[in-house]
């Protein structure tokens, strides 16, 4: 029964094996890049010190921009949620005509790189981008101007 179990652990490392190329190639392109980000900014050559990160906390207006950002962020992972549950949900549980063509559309912006994404951000919601022109002639502000 023992030799079974040795068995048995040994084909599931085996199995795990032709992962380990995977697992090299996300460190040399995350992990390296992250810790010589983070050894650099903290040490002082690039003439970013310590006391950069103490003063998002302590200068206001670095503060209030960092919680802008954090609430950008969740704002925008929350509502794309939401906007995404009913097509999952459809797609999911239903068949019917042009199914197909409704998981090319939705699948459409991931086929743009993140340089094309932003510059859309920036177009549409920049400082003279279409949102807050349109705003500034319905509403008289400019809203959402240069939250790109």
């Amino acid at each position: 029964m023992g030799n079974i179990a040795v068995q048995r652990r040994w084909h599931e490392t085996a199995a795990r094996l032709p992962c380990l190329p995977l697992v090299a190639f996300l460190l040399l392109i995350l992990a390296i890049p992250l810790s010589t980000l983070a050894r650099t900014s903290i040490s002082g050559n690039s003439g970013i010190t310590a006391a950069n990160y103490i003063d998002i906390i302590r200068v206001p207006r670095y503060r209030n921009a960092l919680w802008q950002s954090l609430a950008l962020s969740a704002g925008v992972a929350a509502l794309s949620t939401i906007a995404c549950l009913a097509p999952a949900w459809l797609l999911a549980r239903h068949r019917f005509r042009g199914e197909r063509l409704l998981r090319s559309i939705l699948a459409l912006p991931m086929a743009f790189s993140g340089v094309i994404v932003g510059f859309l951000a920036v177009v549409m919601i920049g400082r003279s981008g279409v949102v807050p022109l349109l705003t500034e002639r319905m509403t008289g502000h400019a809203l959402g101007s240069g939250l790109a």
